[in-house]
């Protein structure tokens, strides 16, 4: 016989990496009446059982074994434990409370705090020898924490439970083995009273030995709490004999130093066998359930909304620690409560503190069996540490929607993450798009709270109740990221919005030219203002909004200033109006009404033009001189100055000659000299003055006067189809 305990005295043994199990996320089911907990599937798997059509079969038979619902024993505790606060809060002593209380239900399960001892037995088939030593699996089981493993975060099962806990609960305990048997796995019946006969002969074999099983009952009710079986030899099917889950001894009559066997965890030694090392993750997701937590996974993606947490939860993927809500199911954290007024939290990171803030109305402290959010700062530290993909590490504010209510009989919660309306734990996705319920997809980076997202009851998600009514209650100006993060949470308040000016007027803008007003959101209420979306809803489409970005938050009694641009394409008097959306509830639809002049000023162009006539040698050559003098009735800048001419008596299009721009003109005039014209020609000359999208806005020719520029500056000059 060997028998392995850890002593906190003993040096750090070296392991090579250990293989990092990742279980995708989908239904369970169990092999009899008697509750487990298994593993979820491989995506293989899955992919096998719907091809073979004994899918939905398994699903069928995982509900009926009810593991998708919290341990019954732990609402029953959780009861009393309330029941008992609310006394206390009202002045009554100890020994008042113990007289009007029947006595506390035990819990019969393993404790959530304390000092905790739980065995573990190594079974070993003949035809199936054990790979990794006696002293590996221990070290594994009950070893400390060791920051440098490389399988770190799961590097035991003790050290993850250490952490989640926040020191609160510390898992010990013994290892028997390897027993080896003196048969063939094979030979074993493939039966609930199969599995436990095998459990019997090993552990009758170690109470010969003189082992104290009583050390296991940590309460002193008479049971052993908990403990672990691990096997040699390949895995099964899902869901098989051969595979891993949390399941009940069944027999009550069965003894060991007068105590009796309840929860326990079978499961492989080595996945792969016989290739890998020992990992404790799947005695780590296992334990959760001997503590009482449900798999939050989804049993059955065609019924109620999929996808359980995303994989975000020990609970659901077998990855990353447990979530603010099982915490404070397991009395590991109690949240601070909110329900009322305006106030600023700062949340430091859930791995290293025991920190969450539970708001709605009415919510009460410890008060567990309600509709309710719950919001933890989730970053890449401890149990999380593996997050780092996720922003970075810095991932931000995950924030739960809870729905705890207890069923008619009160023996359990009403809702569940598999088979219900609604979800027992949802996270709530900032993005809005709701891919975990939408597509049956993992959470993302863009699920977490951080600095500029919002929620409240004009966001996606909001903060409304399962039954749509309004609570009234968000989360604004998030700030910070990382190890704290800083937010308002507000509740019946009501924002009031007021504009600064409105209609707004820009008055005379140049064409091709652009102008910018700001105009000054005020909050007279008395809760934050969210901007949901500001809009032009009607009108000229030269008037934008230019900023600040799309939703933004004005606290109460303050003020944010936005820009309206007038970027000036027709003449003319324009207006338009934008809508503004925001929560303030007696004008969720604020119009700006805006209105402007599109403005050329009178221009005039004068033309002259002088023939002449050069002697070169024997050669004699044509050219013009053509003065043009530019006058503006106000500053301008023309695009361009085009300069054509044409045949005197012709009939083709004007042949320009050249372009002209503003800086080519001293002082509003310029000289220009045409050159090489043919001696027995006349010309006639014409200037254009264009704007910057292409348009004719007066000319001048030798021929005609200069237009009416009066009559141009008040019409449009060429309106948009």
């Amino acid at each position: 016989m060997k028998v392995n305990n850890f002593d906190e005295g003993d040096s750090a043994m070296p392991l090579k990496k250990g293989r990092l199990i990742f279980w995708l996320f989908i239904a369970v089911f169990l092999i009899s009446t008697a509750g487990y907990a298994l593993e979820p599937p491989t995506k293989e798997q899955i992919g096998k059982y719907k091809k073979d059509r004994t899918y939905a079969m398994r699903v069928a038979d995982a509900k009926a074994t009810g593991n998708h619902r919290m341990d019954a024993d732990v609402i029953a505790y959780l009861k009393y434990k309330i029941e008992r606060m609310g006394l206390e809060a009202q002045g009554y002593t100890p020994q008042q409370i113990d007289k009007l209380l029947a006595p506390p239900p035990n819990r019969r399960g393993m404790p959530t705090t304390g000092t905790v001892k739980v065995l573990a037995i190594l079974i070993a088939f003949n035809d199936f020898p054990p790979v990794g030593s006696v002293e590996t699996i221990t070290w594994r089981l009950f070893g400390p924490e060791s920051g440098t493993d490389p399988v770190y975060p799961y590097e035991t099962l003790r050290a993850y439970y250490q952490r989640s806990s926040y020191n609160q609960l510390d898992i010990q305990g013994n290892v028997l083995g390897w027993y080896t048997t003196s048969y063939a796995r094979s030979s074993v019946d493939k039966t609930p009273s199969g599995r436990e006969n095998l459990i019997k002969e090993v552990l009758n074999y170690y109470d010969q030995q003189g082992h104290d099983f009583s050390q296991y009952d940590n309460n002193n009710d008479g049971i052993i709490d908990y403990f672990l079986v691990f096997w040699t030899g390949p895995h099964g099917e899902w869901a098989s004999f051969w595979w891993g889950y949390q399941t009940s001894f069944s027999d009550s009559s069965y003894l060991l130093d007068g105590k009796r066997l309840r929860k326990y965890s079978w499961q492989w030694e080595l996945y792969n066998y016989p290739s890998g090392e020992f990992s404790p993750k799947t005695a780590i997701h296992e334990t959760g359930h001997a503590l009482g937590l449900p798999d939050y996974y989804d049993y059955d993606d065609e019924v109620g909304p999929m996808g359980g947490t995303g994989g975000f939860d020990m609970m659901d993927s077998s990855n990353y620690d447990h979530n603010c809500f099982s915490k404070f199911v397991l009395d590991w954290l109690t949240p601070e409560v909110f329900n009322s007024g305006i106030r600023t939290y700062t949340l430091r990171a859930s791995g290293n503190y025991a920190e969450a803030l539970l708001f709605f109305p009415g919510a009460q402290q410890n008060v567990i069996f309600n509709e309710y959010f719950i919001v933890q700062n989730r970053y890449a530290a401890k149990n999380d540490s593996r997050l780092t993909s996720i922003n970075s590490g810095n991932v931000g504010l995950a924030v739960w929607h809870v729905d705890a209510t207890l069923n008619g009989s009160g023996t359990n919660f009403l809702y569940d993450n598999s088979y219900t309306d609604h979800k027992l734990l949802m996270l709530l996705q900032a993005d809005g798009l709701d891919e975990i319920e939408n597509d049956n997809l993992s959470f993302n980076s863009a699920d977490f709270y951080r600095p500029g997202n919002e929620l409240g009851e004009s966001t996606h998600p909001d903060t409304s109740r399962y039954d749509g009514m309004p609570t009234g209650m968000g989360i604004t100006d998030i700030q910070g990221a990382g190890s704290s993060i800083t937010f308002t949470a507000y509740a019946n308040a009501n924002p009031a919005l007021r504009l600064s000016v409105s209609p707004l007027n820009f008055g005379n803008v140049n064409v091709c030219t652009s102008s910018d007003r700001i105009v000054t959101i005020y909050n007279d209420g008395d809760g934050p203002l969210v901007v949901g979306n500001i809009t032009r809803s009607s009108g000229a489409t030269d008037f934008s909004y230019v900023g600040p970005s799309i939703p933004f938050s004005v606290p109460a009694g303050s003020s944010k200033d936005i820009t309206i641009r007038f970027n000036v394409y027709d003449t003319g008097s324009m207006m338009a109006s934008f809508s503004i959306a925001s929560n303030d509830p007696d004008h969720p639809g604020t119009i700006l009404n805006v209105s402007g002049f599109g403005f050329i000023p009178e221009i005039s162009l004068n033309l002259q033009v002088e023939r002449r006539v050069e002697k070169a040698w024997i050669v004699r050559r044509a050219f013009a001189a053509v003065t043009i003098q530019v006058n503006k009735s106000a500053p301008f800048v023309v695009e361009k100055y085009r300069l054509s001419r044409t045949e005197a008596g012709g009939t083709g299009s004007p042949l320009i000659i050249i372009d002209f721009h503003e800086s080519d003109f001293q002082a509003g005039r310029l000289v220009y000299f045409d050159k090489y014209l043919e001696l027995n020609k006349s010309y006639i000359y014409s200037i254009e003055a264009i704007d910057c999208y292409g348009r004719v806005i007066t000319y001048s020719s030798q021929q005609k006067q200069p237009a009416d520029l009066k009559n141009k500056v008040v019409k449009p000059i060429i309106k948009r189809g």
